[in-house]
Formats: structure tokens, sequence, C-alpha cells
């Protein structure tokens, strides 16, 4: 009896001491904020997008929005605070105005707008209605894009994965930071982000995430590990 008691509290004492280790050595923090572009006529005529540069209905972000964004930037944060975002206007002209608006409450870093996180592109189907593919709303008709191995005269999945692997690793150069990395791309192309951050398999297509426009998603690294992940706002 005795036997197993010391082997309960040496237990609990390695437990204990493998908790303290993290929380000593996991002094930093990424907070990653993905957000899907605001509407554009294309999206209120229901067709789709790809690589069009159709410009927003309205470039200006929500106070809203601007609100929830502030109450990520904490003290550790407010001098690492990067805004990324696609080179299509539907995005930077959102992203510039975001930027704008940030940087007279924070010192925030330059805008840094990429191909890299522009939507899928569609190819042959660019400006053709959701119809085409028998889908009446934009998240029956992402989950089926974002599943399409090919796309005439457009990207395949695996050109989209390596997109996603490419900006994903941008972003992992600030995990060892206390950083907030708020980054505007597109429906489609942010699930092949979501998965490559998460850590599957190319060939694990199983869950497509639908967000509205100005709506996405957070990420919390801590260190290396992807500690927490949800939609936001909330």
């Amino acid at each position: 009896m005795k036997k197993i008691e010391k082997v309960i509290i040496y237990l609990i004492y390695f437990r204990d001491f493998i908790l303290l280790t993290e929380a000593t050595t996991v002094t930093t923090m990424l907070e990653l904020v993905l957000l899907r572009h605001p509407e554009t006529q294309w999206n209120k005529e229901r067709l789709l997008q790809g690589h069009s540069d159709i410009p927003p209905l309205n470039p200006c972000v929500p106070e809203s929005l601007v609100d929830a964004l502030s109450t990520l930037v904490s003290p550790d944060v407010e001098n690492h605070i990067r805004v990324y975002t696609s080179d299509l206007l539907r995005c930077a002209l959102p992203a510039e105005d975001l930027h704008r608006r940030l940087s007279k409450q924070y010192p925030l870093q330059p805008l840094v707008k990429t191909p890299l996180l522009r939507e899928r592109h569609f190819g042959n189907h660019e400006g053709k209605p959701y119809t085409t593919f028998d889908s009446t709303n934009a998240r029956e008709l992402g989950e089926k894009l974002y599943r399409m191995q090919e796309m005439p005269n457009g990207e395949s999945v695996a050109q989209c994965q390596e997109r996603a692997r490419s900006i994903a690793s941008e972003f992992y150069e600030h995990r060892n930071d206390s950083c907030l990395v708020i980054a505007l791309s597109h429906g489609c192309f942010i699930n092949y982000v979501l998965n490559e951050l998460e850590g599957r398999s190319p060939d694990d297509l199983s869950q497509y995430r639908g967000a509205y426009n100005f709506e996405g998603f957070q990420l919390r690294f801590h260190g290396t590990k992807l500690r927490d992940m949800h939609s936001f706002p909330r």
C-alpha cells in the first residue's frame, strides 16, 4: 500500500512540474484573426469572383469590428500589431481603412498586401452564377469549390494548399513574439489556411467553415502550439 501511495505522490509531483514548466517557459503568444472581405456587387448577384478584382460595396470597416479587434490588444502586443491582406480590392481597401483607424490608437507595423491571401482562382468559372454548380447560397457553393481538386484554367487544390503553406510560414515567424496579426482574405481560401494552421493532412478536406462578410476566425498560439480557435467576432 505504501508503494502505491509513493507512486501516486510521484505522479502528482511530475504533473505539477510539467504544468509549472509550461507556465514559465511559454511566455509569448500570437493572436491571429482571419477575416473575410466585405460584400461586393458580385456577392449580391451570386457570381463567382475568384481572382476577378471586384471592389467592395463599402470599404469602411464597421466600428463594432474595430472595437472587437481592439479588445485583443494587450500591453504585450500593442507594439507588435500587423495587418495582412489579399491584394485584391475587396480585401485591400477595407484593410487600408482598418490599418488607418487602428494606427490612430497603436503603433502598427506597415500594411502587408500579398497575392498569397487571394481567393482561389476559379478559372473558366469566374463571373458565372452560383447555379452553375447547382448552389443557391454561398456556404453550399464554398464547400463544393473547396473540395474540387481541379479547376479549368484556374488553381488546383494542391496549388491553393501550397499558397496556404507559404502564408502560414509568414504568420509562424511571429509565433515567438507577443503579437496580434489581422489578415483579410476570402471565404474559400481561408479554409485552406485554417487546415494548414491546424496541421491537417492535405488529403483531409472534410471540414469547411463558412464565414459571413467581415467575419472569420481567431486563433491563439502559445509558442509553437495552437491552443485555441473560434469564430470572430463571437
